[in-house]
Formats: C-alpha cells, sequence, structure tokens
C-alpha cells in the first residue's frame, strides 16, 4: 500500500477516532531485531500517551503497546492509495482494511495499525 507522511497531530486526530468510535484494528509491532507481534482489538490511550492495541476485555488479554509521541515520521494510507492497483499487497488491503498508520522509529523499528474494514 503506498501511503503519505502525515503530521503527529494528525496522526493525535486519527487515534482520537479510533478509540472514540471503538474501531477493530489489526495492530503490528516490528522491532529493528527482527521481532514482530500481531494482535486484533481496540485502540485505547494510556495515561503516559503510549496507545495499547487491546485483543479482549479481561486483565490477561493480549496487548501490545507503543509511544506514537517517539515516532520520527508517520505514514497514513486509505483504500483509496490502491485504488487501481492489482496485485497481492493491493488486493490484500483492500479487501481486509479501510486504512492504515505507521509509526516509524529512529531505530528501524515500527508499529502500524490497520483498521478492520466493516463487513457489507
Amino acid at each position: 500500500m503506498s501511503s503519505s507522511p502525515i503530521s503527529h497531530s494528525e496522526a493525535r486526530d486519527l487515534l482520537h477516532k479510533l478509540i472514540t468510535e471503538s474501531t477493530n484494528v489489526e495492530g503490528v509491532l516490528d522491532s529493528s531485531n527482527g521481532f514482530r507481534a500481531f494482535v486484533s482489538g481496540k485502540v485505547h490511550a494510556a495515561p503516559d500517551g503510549s496507545i495499547l492495541v487491546i485483543g479482549g476485555e479481561v486483565p490477561t488479554s493480549p496487548f501490545i503497546a507503543f509511544n506514537p509521541a517517539r515516532s520520527v515520521s508517520i505514514r497514513y494510507g486509505d483504500e483509496r492509495a490502491v485504488r487501481g492497483r492489482e496485485g497481492v499487497g493491493a488486493d490484500l488491503f483492500r479487501r481486509e482494511f479501510a486504512s492504515g498508520i505507521t509509526f516509524l522509529f529512529e531505530d528501524g523499528s515500527s508499529a502500524a495499525l490497520f483498521e478492520t474494514k466493516v463487513p457489507e
């Protein structure tokens, strides 16, 4: 999926929307040393400014967390970015997701939130 750079302020607005609308997302953490974590769930804000994707309602639910303020670059894309494009990546994105926001960190790590499409 192609994407465009956005500011931290725009990212905060998008995160606020995901939180207040209780949007289902796929959260992906990809570390610079090859560690990856995935969780499906809802986006929540922590008191320290971190963002959590929590996969359930109980205290032992799986989750991932990251601090978007520490990102050095943020990219956003939605299904318009893949319109008219063919291929596995574009087709999968168009079928499964409505948008995606990726936070890139200085050490090469990234955190991405993909808004899950609501079935029609």
